[in-house]
């Protein structure tokens, strides 16, 4: 009963100390962070289709739209309405990153 007794306390002092070391609750939205008015749409278009399941979108430094194709294992690159293959082969590619001008 002594450990039992004690891992209770020590599991409320953890939940304790971790309410007030926490900033952010999930759900937090600050007002500030959120635009005052929504962008007016005048037309929309199709940028690219039949790529298959896209998981992640980025933009190089240069404008262009870099998508990786997680099931297809491909980094696919999207530019003034053209479709390049990046990288093929790979793994499952998930995150897409850019650091010092180079993909990651």
């Amino acid at each position: 009963m002594g450990k039992t007794y004690l891992a209770i306390i020590g599991l409320l002092v953890v939940l304790f100390l971790g309410a007030f070391l926490i900033k952010n609750q999930p759900g937090d939205i600050k007002p500030e962070v959120l635009p005052s008015t929504s962008p007016k749409v005048n037309n929309l278009e199709i940028f690219a289709q039949n790529l298959g399941g896209v998981r992640d979108l980025e933009f190089s430094s240069g404008g262009t739209l870099i998508a990786s194709i997680t099931s297809d294992g491909k980094i696919m690159a999207l530019k003034n309405g053209e479709v390049i293959e990046v990288l093929t082969g790979l793994n499952k590619p998930h995150g897409i990153a850019f650091f010092n001008s180079k993909l990651f």
